[in-house]
């Protein structure tokens, strides 16, 4: 029995989209504060785990692309309800953990981008990324 988790990605204050790009004669003055002028490279991925009293720990692969294409970048092991890596952006990651409950083995397989965007704002770029949050809990 696999379960399949549903990610999500929130998005960073710096993401500028056309409506908040200002008028060109706001460029003198325009507050840089939240336009991040540094590209990232890395960005958060947060994994969650039905860990408990019954569950005490979920061991886990974590693919680079796709499960199915067998591109193992690390494993681990879960020993809380939350995990937090740092990945290098621009690429699919996908997970599998693995749940041994009652002599029956349960594999949850979530996965999700983590793309890199930016926006031009007068003579700068401003860069945002999205963390990647994905859901290994056993619904």
């Amino acid at each position: 029995m696999i379960g399949v988790g549903v990610f999500t990605l929130s998005l960073s204050a710096c993401e500028v989209d056309s409506t908040d790009l200002p008028d060109v004669e706001d460029c003198e003055n325009y507050d840089y504060k939240d336009c991040n002028t540094v590209q990232p490279f890395e960005a958060k991925m947060i994994i969650s785990f039905s860990v408990s009293s019954k569950i005490k720990s979920v061991p886990f692969t974590v693919y680079k692309g796709y499960v199915d294409d067998n591109n193992i970048y690390f494993q681990d092991t879960a020993w809380d309800t939350n995990v937090e890596y740092l990945m290098p952006v621009d690429e699919y990651w996908s997970i599998m953990a693995t749940y041994k409950i009652d002599g029956k083995t349960i594999k949850v397989i979530d996965g999700g981008s983590i793309k890199v965007h930016s926006a031009n704002v007068c003579d700068s770029t401003c860069w945002s990324v999205k963390d990647l949050v994905l859901d290994a809990i056993l619904k």
